[in-house]
């Protein structure tokens, strides 16, 4: 323990829930971007408790760098010295310049995350387990301090003359109105279930222009 570390920190170093592969290159396709020259960048999230997981990726990261500069640093000298004995070259290490480095990236993610201008749409759809986990879905961004000013209803059985849908469609008015009392604060668009996936140009255009000709409310 004679290197500025106590055994609490080095335990709490190694016991740290440290990110999984899928995560560190989210978070790295969202520092490439965030590099760039865009006017927005959109990115479709996984579902929420792998989204919530990324969000917190950024302070998981940024305690778990914090410490690891710090050993580098107390290792410093330790290092010189086994190098001289080894005989090893005196090449210039930038180990410590690259931690500083992905610590500041790392920081300009979560300042991102939490600006104003950063917004998260809410999709759900009307049933009620995902009403739910929309419920708590916002609530943890907004603890994140992250704005979900729109709300989208997707998947809606739109009128039909068929009863098997049309007591579904029933079912789902009831719970659109529960998500309208919960998120009255918000502004929530109904997207129709359609007869076939959107997936192709086409599709999508057609989606897009469903979509904005209608009014949040």
């Amino acid at each position: 323990m004679g290197f500025g570390m106590d055994f609490s920190e080095i335990s709490d170093m190694m016991n740290m829930d440290f990110p999984g592969m899928d995560e560190m290159m989210a978070l790295a396709e969202f520092i490439k971007y965030s590099e760039g020259d865009f006017e927005k960048i959109i990115f479709d999230t996984a579902p929420t408790g792998h989204t919530l997981r990324l969000l917190s990726l950024p302070e998981m990261m940024n305690s778990w760098l914090g410490k690891m500069i710090k050993m580098r640093l107390q290792f410093d000298s330790i290092l010189g010295m086994f190098k001289q004995f080894m005989g090893a070259g005196g090449g210039e290490d930038n180990s410590l310049q690259m931690l500083e480095e992905t610590r500041q990236k790392v920081k300009k993610v979560r300042d991102i995350l939490s600006s104003p201008e950063t917004v998260f749409v809410l999709v759900t759809i009307p049933e009620q387990m995902s009403i739910s986990e929309s419920a708590r879905y916002v609530k943890s961004l907004t603890d994140y301090s992250i704005s979900v000013p729109q709300v989208i209803i997707n998947r809606v059985t739109p009128e039909n003359d068929c009863e098997f849908c049309t007591a579904r469609r029933s079912y789902q008015m009831e719970n659109i109105i529960m998500i309208r009392e919960l998120f009255k604060d918000k502004a929530i668009i109904e997207i129709p279930l359609f007869p076939k996936e959107i997936k192709d140009l086409d599709n999508l255009e057609f989606f897009r222009k469903y979509m904005f000709s209608l009014n949040f409310r």
